[in-house]
């Protein structure tokens, strides 16, 4: 759709300029609350218990709530 008004060349440019930017985002959506924790892999825990010892909320504010769409509360998520 967009070949007639950038042409070719212009709309594979487009498309991977719009890649890299959804995967900035993807990214930083993403990892903002799945950085590793703390883990101590000799305790025997179950796997519940083990995704909430890694499993971090961060900091909320209005930039974090936009543009993670909220799952910054991993935990809870």
């Amino acid at each position: 759709m967009f070949v007639p008004a950038l042409g070719l060349m212009g709309t594979i440019k487009l498309y991977f300029l719009v890649r890299v930017f959804e995967s900035v985002w993807f990214v930083w959506s993403t990892q903002i609350s799945h950085l590793p924790m703390n883990v101590d892999y000799d305790k025997d825990l179950s796997w519940f218990r083990s995704q909430l010892n890694s499993s971090c909320n961060i900091e909320q504010s209005a930039f974090n709530d936009w543009v993670s769409n909220h799952p910054n509360f991993q935990i809870e998520h």
